[in-house]
C-alpha cells in the first residue's frame, strides 16, 4: 500500500519565511540604532553644560565627539562614544601634579585630583535599565514586522 500526499503552498511557506527573515534584520538594525541614537544623546545631555554636576566647559569639543556607529552584522551592535582623548578623564577623574602650568589651561594646576563627571554611566543607566532602548527596539520589531 503506498500513500501520495500533495502540499500546496509549501514554496509560498518557505518564500514567506525568507521575506520574514529578511524583515526580522530590518528589524533587529533599526532597534540597535534607535537605542544607539537614544543613548548618544542622553549622553550629549549629560555632557551639556546644563548637567548640574559639569564642570565648567570650555570648546564643546567632547559634546560634539559623541558620536555612534551601527554594524549590521550578526548580530547588529553599536558602539557609541566620543574620540576625545580627554573623555576617559572627565568621565572617571584623574590625578595631576599642582603647581604644573597648563599652557592650554593658560594656568597652573591647583588640586592633586579632578573628580569626575560622569556622563556615559549616568546615560547608559537611563536608556538601558530605565527600559528606553527596550521600548524603542520592541518599536522597531513591531514596525517593521507590522505586528
Amino acid at each position: 500500500m503506498e500513500l501520495k500526499g500533495v502540499l500546496k503552498g509549501l514554496d509560498q511557506l518557505v518564500t514567506n519565511l525568507a521575506e520574514v527573515k529578511i524583515k526580522a534584520k530590518e528589524a533587529e538594525v533599526l532597534g540597535v540604532t534607535r537605542a544607539a541614537i537614544a543613548l548618544r544623546d542622553s549622553i550629549v545631555r549629560y555632557v551639556d553644560e546644563g548637567h548640574p554636576d559639569h564642570p565648567e566647559i570650555h570648546s564643546g569639543r567632547l559634546k560634539a565627539s559623541i558620536r555612534y556607529v551601527v554594524d549590521a552584522g550578526s548580530p547588529a551592535t553599536a558602539v557609541v562614544g566620543s574620540d576625545a582623548e580627554y573623555a576617559p578623564f572627565v568621565e572617571f577623574g584623574h590625578s595631576q601634579t599642582p603647581g604644573r602650568f597648563v599652557p592650554a589651561l593658560g594656568k597652573r594646576l591647583v588640586a592633586d585630583h579632578v573628580k569626575p563627571y560622569p556622563f556615559v554611566r549616568p546615560a547608559i543607566l537611563d536608556v538601558f535599565d530605565g527600559g528606553i532602548a527596550q521600548k524603542l527596539f520592541e518599536g522597531a520589531v513591531k514596525e517593521t514586522l507590522k505586528l
